[in-house]
């Protein structure tokens, strides 16, 4: 990560995980894994390469081609097109490049510019091109990165993802439209769920800006992300100072919000969350919080 504050406290909590599970964690790098044991047929691309329009056409094409029966029902019954906010606009409507200005007459009378709608941008052949790049991918996550069990008897692993923001995230600044989302599958934020995979989200600490609105230091939640392939392993959980050895499906959120209680409870991490601007009690350790436990109920 970029902000060296941020990437103390992940790896804090990674060696939380470490030595609550007794494993060991192994940094890896999927476009090098990808290069090593990818498929043979595919391995000729980098896996961005690979994973460019995955997601892009199947989200455009069915984004678009999904509402065919609305549009046109909407259109006999009130004569026109539904109106789309600029999002959506952005995704279903495309104009063609403008023709260079002339001041002919013959350019006066021209109609005006024609649009095309995202299906001429976007074939069915794409769109499940997408769809099995997917699978592939998947199915290469599922047998090489994230596998259900080692053949040495060692459990499935868990991934940690480097997922959110260092700083502030101001909301007068207005995004442009149709830009929100990524539009590749190698994008962290998009793994888990094109993978199928639930993925834990927790508050691990609170990085210091400041702010431009209240010319003050601020402070941003920083978090870690935990996701898993499916199947079954004991995990340990503390409550109330009693360790306990829980049966959980691997890949469930009950799981991974065992493994990260426990963690951050090993590491004499803040467990709660405050409400209000800041997520802990501002304190002077290098997480900037506090651990202050609030009443059980």
């Amino acid at each position: 990560m970029d902000d060296p504050g941020q990437q103390k406290m992940v790896e804090r909590f990674v060696k939380a995980i470490e030595e609550v599970l007794d494993i060991h964690c192994t940094k890896i790098s999927l476009e090098d894994e990808w290069k090593r044991c990818g498929p043979m047929d595919f391995r000729n691309k980098t896996l961005e390469e690979f994973l460019d329009k995955s997601i892009y056409w199947p989200n455009y094409y069915d984004g678009y081609h999904n509402f065919d029966p609305f549009r046109k029902e909407h259109r006999e019954k009130f004569g026109c097109d539904p109106y789309t906010s600029p999002f959506m606009t952005k995704r279903w409507l495309v104009k063609l490049p403008r023709r260079p200005l002339y001041t002919s007459v013959a350019h006066i009378l021209r109609k005006p510019p024609q649009k095309r709608n995202l299906a001429n941008d976007i074939t069915k052949e794409q769109r499940d091109q997408g769809i099995a790049e997917i699978a592939i991918y998947q199915e290469w996550i599922t047998k090489h990165i994230l596998p259900q069990g080692r053949t040495d008897g060692s459990p499935a692993p868990i991934m940690i993802l480097p997922l959110g923001r260092p700083g502030a995230n101001y909301r007068d600044i207005v995004p442009k439209p149709g830009g929100e989302f990524s539009t590749s599958a190698y994008d962290p934020m998009c793994l888990s769920s094109i993978l199928g995979l639930p993925q834990l989200i927790v508050s691990i600490g609170q990085n210091p800006y400041k702010s431009r609105v209240t010319n003050r230091t601020e402070y941003a939640p920083i978090v870690g992300s935990l996701t898993r392939i499916k199947g079954k392993i004991q995990t340990m959980s503390r409550k109330h100072n009693r360790t306990l050895v829980n049966q959980r499906t691997i890949g469930s959120d009950m799981m991974l919000l065992d493994v990260a209680e426990a963690a951050l409870e090993k590491a004499g991490w803040q467990v709660d969350v405050l409400t209000g601007s800041r997520v802990f009690a501002v304190g002077d350790n290098e997480m900037n919080s506090t651990v202050t436990r609030l009443p059980q109920r």
